[in-house]
């Protein structure tokens, strides 16, 4: 470069100079005055021309460290540009190339050394901020880019530092977050279980058990550490039984084996739950439970042989009842003894009752006394009743009656009422229509209004506190005998259904619940026994449960579990569900007929029938029919008027002269006098007024 003249050109846009016409060209000078010989260079960091330095910044992402420069320099990757320098991004940021300032790592990111252009992402099995990666602890895992190390769930566990996963803790392990151990004896776990868990009372666990094992049937496991011990004879045990139990009474168990206890078979006796039964002696029947003829007999689950009972043989043969009029010594039937009547074998030899007689041997029921004649003696024939004395039929003994007005003596063994009543209404004229009914009390009113006096015997039934007083029916609940002055209550387990007869004691499985004065005695509820009918029902304790009826309570059968006492007999056994007890174990209920054991064990679930499966046959119960020998679909109560004791294919019904106000034989009662009873009566009927009822067994003539 260089001036020819003291006059300086302007310079050309590109930095030139020229003197007159000649240029110079001179780049990176300006010269911002005139008449200079010389430019000026440009400095760094300038755009100049030809008269002007100023800044100069062509494209963000250049920059120009060094003067008398015409371009800019693009910033270089992992740096950060001003106009004239370029620096090194920090840790933890980066640049891309031609990017004028750094940025932060992004999350999950990092870069520990300065001057990079990128982040590294996060490994997996470390935790990350911007600069630095750390390894994750043994407990802890990571995923890649993952910033946070994540502890282990329950029911893993890691080791080992620097994973990207936990491990899942195995079956037969205890485990924290970083290390598994094997459980203890008595212990188990499941796979992903963190804690092992004790045994629970019944079962048990070697080392390292992925679970508990149930204690088997026939079995005890009093530890929870250590193996099963086999029951020995006489004992048993359900599963998960921590002990062995004694064979339950009337059961046996003779081997050593895990079977549960076997139930006493008729005709022995099991003293010893270890030993083998024991058959009854000579002179002792095998018979089946239920049965009505037996000397000395063994029914079913029998610690022991018993009497026969009554109205039954028991001569070591097969089972023959006693015949109508005949009774059971135990040995052998016999002849109704005279003054006496045996209408079943069940009820036994029962004395006749007042105004009847029984004057010969093995009569069903007893005579009434005929009218005019006395029957004092129940075992002879009736005598004639003497002159001035009368009875009516049916009367134990012969009154006198006699009248102030002529002296009229009624002999009514003689003169029947109807005649008396005639003559009376002859010698007094009254306002009687002959065709009028006229009832006992209407005849003794009249006789009254005759002045005539005459005494009668207190009846049955009703309560003669002072001879002057009227006649007064007993209470409910009451009973009074022929002749008696006062009512007497019924006492605790009779019933009174009639007040004219004696109390009839309840049934075994029925209650009066320990209160007097009881018209009927009802069945003892399911759930409960009644042992003593005149005390109120015992409710079953825990693993034992009664049907109705039944007099005692009975022992769960194996197998099952009686959550419920009060089972009921038929119909509620057919709406039963399963409930699981355990593994494999269902839920169940041992069936059987009041005082009657079935053998074998029904399951609850399903129930469609309880017949069939069985080791013996099942008696009808009482007050019930059993029409079919293989189903129990067609059980029935027995009608109005009919009867049955029990092991009937057919309802009884009941004879006439007898009321049965009940489906059991034990209500069936004798009609007194002046009452009567068709065939099928469930009450003894007052002898129509007007009428003379001759007999207990049809109305009056």
């Amino acid at each position: 470069m260089y001036q020819l003249s003291t006059s300086c050109i302007y310079s050309s846009p590109f930095g030139y100079v020229s003197l007159n016409e000649s240029q110079i060209y001179v780049t990176g000078f300006y010269q911002p005055a005139d008449s200079n010989s010389s430019c000026i260079q440009c400095p760094g960091g300038k755009e100049c021309n030809l008269t002007a330095a100023v800044d100069y910044f062509y494209v963000t992402g250049f920059y120009q460290p060094a003067e008398s420069n015409s371009s800019c320099i693009q910033c270089p990757g992992g740096k950060e540009c001003n106009l004239t320098a370029a620096v090194d991004c920090e840790a933890g940021t980066v640049s891309a190339f031609g990017q004028m300032a750094c940025t932060a790592c992004l999350q999950g990111y990092y870069q520990p050394s300065p001057g990079q252009e990128e982040c590294s992402p996060c490994p997996a099995g470390y935790s990350c901020n911007s600069t630095a990666a750390t390894i994750c602890p043994a407990g802890s895992f990571s995923a890649m880019g993952q910033l946070e190390c994540v502890t282990c769930l329950e029911g893993y566990y890691q080791p080992l530092e620097g994973n990207d996963s936990c491990l899942a803790c195995p079956a037969g392990y205890s485990c924290n977050k970083t290390a598994k151990s094997v459980c203890d004896a008595g212990y188990g776990s499941e796979e992903l279980q963190e804690d092992c868990v004790s045994c629970v009372q019944g079962s048990y666990s070697s080392n390292g058990a992925d679970n508990c094992t149930q204690c088997p049937q026939g079995y005890k496991c009093p530890t929870n550490t250590g193996l099963p011990v086999l029951c020995g004879v006489g004992l048993y045990s359900y599963a998960s039984s921590i002990t062995c139990y004694t064979c339950e009474p009337g059961y046996y168990k003779d081997v050593n084996t895990t079977d549960l206890c076997t139930e006493c078979s008729e005709g022995h006796q099991c003293a010893d739950p270890a030993a083998s039964p024991v058959s009854c002696v000579a002179g002792q029947y095998q018979g089946l439970s239920g049965q009505t003829t037996c000397n000395e007999y063994a029914p079913a689950g029998s610690t022991g042989c018993i009497t026969c009972p009554t109205g039954a043989t028991c001569g070591g043969g097969p089972v023959s009842p006693c015949n109508a009029g005949e009774y059971s010594n135990g040995t052998a039937c016999l002849d109704c003894p005279v003054g006496y009547y045996c209408e079943s074998a069940a009820a036994g030899q029962q004395p006749c009752p007042d105004g009847l007689y029984a004057d010969v041997e093995g009569l069903a029921l007893c005579k009434s006394c005929p009218a005019g004649q006395s029957c004092e003696n129940k075992t002879a024939s009736p005598v004639d009743c003497d002159a001035g004395y009368y009875s009516l039929a049916g009367d134990m003994r012969c009154i006198t009656a006699t009248t102030q007005q002529g002296a009229l003596i009624l002999a009514r063994g003689v003169r029947p009422v109807k005649a008396v009543l005639t003559e009376l209404i002859t010698q007094f004229p009254l306002t009687v229509n002959r065709a009028t009914t006229v009832v006992l009390e209407t005849a003794r009113a009249l006789l009254v209004r005759l002045n005539i006096s005459v005494c009668y015997e207190c009846p049955a039934g009703y309560n003669c506190t002072l001879p002057s007083d009227e006649l007064t029916e007993c209470d409910d609940g009451y009973y009074s005998y022929v002749g008696e002055q006062g009512c007497t209550i019924c006492p605790s387990g009779y019933a009174c259904p009639f007040k004219n007869s004696a109390p009839i004691p309840c049934q075994p499985g029925q209650t009066t619940n320990g209160e007097t004065g009881q018209m009927l005695c009802t069945d003892c509820s399911a759930g409960t026994s009644c042992e003593d009918p005149s005390t109120a029902p015992v409710n079953c304790t825990a693993g034992y449960y009664s049907l109705s009826n039944a007099i005692t309570c009975t022992r769960c059968p194996p197998g099952y579990e009686c959550s419920t006492p009060d089972v009921d007999q038929f119909s509620a056994l057919q709406a039963l569900s399963p409930q699981v007890l355990a593994p494999s174990v269902l839920r169940v209920q041992q069936l059987h007929a009041p005082g009657l054991t079935m053998t074998s064990r029904l399951p609850v679930y399903p129930v469609s029938t309880r017949v069939g499966n069985q080791q013996s046959c099942t008696r009808c119960p009482a007050g019930k029919e059993c029409p079919d020998v293989d189903s129990d679909t067609n059980i029935a109560d027995c009608a109005a008027g009919f009867y049955s004791e029990g092991g009937r294919d057919a309802c009884v019904e009941c004879p006439a002269g007898y009321a049965c106000p009940s489906i059991y034989i034990n209500y069936i009662t004798v009609c007194v006098r002046g009452t009567y009873a068709e065939a099928a009566a469930t009450a003894c009927t007052d002898c129509p007024a007007g009428e003379e009822c001759a007999n207990t067994t049809s109305p009056g003539l």
